[in-house]
């Protein structure tokens, strides 16, 4: 390789690199090693050492080596240094881990691509690194490396537009950064959370239709094979340390809240295909679903907190004001409306976690039923969710929005699952259905004053409730005074003409 080839490669080198975008020349930085550098900064020193050694011969300062061997001359021995070197470095760079040394150019790099928008490079870059910044996050020292990991994960997991793009693209790469221990990891969950439902092409959607096996009982087998259901949801106690029902009860106040001023709520239509398949695609229901199963598995693990099911009660009052059915609806079909059918569903869903007592041990932590009253008990996910079954037939009783009819049909699961609770061979689980019967009568622990309104829609309820049932209620002596009282108060109010 003569000296004007040399030139030529060194020159067409330079230009290239002088013309590369900016990520590419800071990813061409951060992939090059000490290794690598010094791999160069051989082979320019040979090569340049071949070019010149006539003169280095000359001068008496070049080693005598032997004449060169197997064809060789000094354009083909400089050429294969060039190439074996460039190769050496090519594939080396290919496998370059993240070092603290790397860490300003990885971040400059980072910001780069967040402003160009090439989100595809960002998140390949995050996927092959994110082991090492978990790594330098949790090492104690608190150093201007860990102060700078933080600041690039920040950077990332702040930002809606790359969390947005995670959470569609590359879902599981987003359940990785759950995991990094840095403090703003709960933040990141609520974006993820939320993009995930907003998008109704996300993986989330696929896999709540895609996960009703049962496991046993009421509850869900979660496979790994739905990765995002898995990583949130499998493990129950660090479902509760990552407050996993915040970013999806928040959504569903949030989405109703919105629909509160929307010009068309296409809740309040006729509910047409919703249950069969549009509900598969909706965040209000996908939202419940979550719920659902995270309290079931919450109840199985003993984790000792409700898992704040009681947003449960927060989304029927917004249902309840949103709920103004479309003239078109049909009242007399049995979910009338989208609404009414997330109202169901949320009723199911407490019906659900309270009937689950009979798989649960009787000595486990969190089904341990310290007072047959109202007061809560926020170990015991079973009576806080006959608590905030109270309060949601509250709501839903009190509302004139609801017809008697579904009102009756709501309130009928509700009693049907205490008289199944009332005749269960274990003692513990009848004492249930007492706190049951008296949360259902006296519309949970927010309603000891027993509204008017309250009181008419228990009244028109209890009319449209299967008279056999309610005789059968009204029979047992430890329910009766509950019910017998509900009735009174109805009485009293009709001949006082209040209600």
């Amino acid at each position: 390789m003569n000296t004007g080839t040399l030139i030529a490669v060194f020159a067409l080198a330079i230009a290239v690199y002088t013309v590369l975008p900016k990520e590419k020349q800071l990813d061409f930085r951060f992939r090059l090693t000490r290794i690598d550098w010094f791999v160069i900064t051989v082979a320019v020193f040979l090569v340049h050492y071949i070019e010149f050694y006539p003169v280095f011969d000359t001068l008496g300062i070049a080693p005598n080596l032997g004449p060169y061997k197997w064809g060789f001359g000094p354009e083909l021995t400089s050429y294969l240094i060039i190439s074996l070197s460039v190769a050496f470095v090519f594939i080396h760079s290919q496998r370059t881990r993240l070092t603290k040394s790397k860490l300003p150019v990885f971040k400059t790099l980072v910001e780069k691509l967040i402003l160009d928008n090439k989100h595809q490079e960002l998140m390949f870059l995050l996927d092959r690194h994110l082991e090492a910044l978990d790594r330098f996050v949790r090492e104690d020292r608190n150093d201007t490396e860990r102060v700078s990991t933080n600041e690039i994960l920040d950077r990332v997991m702040l930002s809606e537009t790359v969390v947005s793009k995670i959470a569609i693209h590359r879902p599981a790469l987003g359940i990785r950064l759950i995991n990094i221990a840095t403090q703003k990891r709960w933040e990141f969950l609520d974006l993820f959370c939320q993009s995930l439902l907003r998008d109704k092409s996300s993986l989330l959607y696929f896999e709540i239709q895609n996960n009703q096996n049962l496991r046993g009982g009421n509850r869900y087998d979660i496979p790994q094979t739905n990765q995002i259901l898995h990583a949130l949801l499998n493990d129950a106690h660090r479902a509760e340390e990552l407050r996993i029902y915040k970013p999806f009860g928040d959504f569903v106040l949030s989405e109703l809240t919105r629909l509160n001023t929307a010009s068309i709520d296409p809740y309040n239509l006729p509910i047409g295909y919703y249950e069969q398949t549009d509900r598969w695609k909706c965040p209000l229901h996908a939202s419940i679903r979550i719920f659902e199963i995270m309290v079931l598995e919450a109840l199985h693990q003993n984790v000792q907190y409700h898992m704040w099911l009681y947003y449960f009660h927060y989304m029927v009052e917004e249902i309840l004001s949103n709920l103004k059915p479309h003239p078109n609806v049909d009242l007399a079909t049995e979910w009338p409306t989208p609404y009414h059918y997330l109202l169901y569903l949320i009723v199911a869903s407490l019906t659900d976690y309270i009937e689950e007592i009979e798989n649960i041990p009787t000595d486990q932590q969190n089904v341990v039923l310290m007072d047959v009253d109202l007061q809560f008990e926020n170990n015991n996910i079973p009576k806080s969710s006959i608590l905030a079954l109270g309060i949601c037939l509250n709501y839903i009783l009190s509302s004139e929005s609801v017809e008697d009819r579904f009102k009756g049909y709501l309130l009928a699961m509700s009693l049907r699952l205490c008289r199944e609770l009332r005749k269960h061979q274990e003692a513990h689980i009848r004492q249930y259905g007492e706190v049951l019967a008296l949360s259902v009568a006296r519309g949970g622990p927010l309603g000891p004053d027993r509204s008017d309104r309250f009181i008419r829609g228990l009244e028109k309820g209890l009319s449209r409730v299967d008279y056999v049932l309610l005789e059968h209620l009204k029979n047992d002596a430890s329910l009766a005074p509950a019910i017998d009282e509900a009735c009174k108060i109805i009485k009293e109010r009709l001949a006082q003409n209040s209600i």
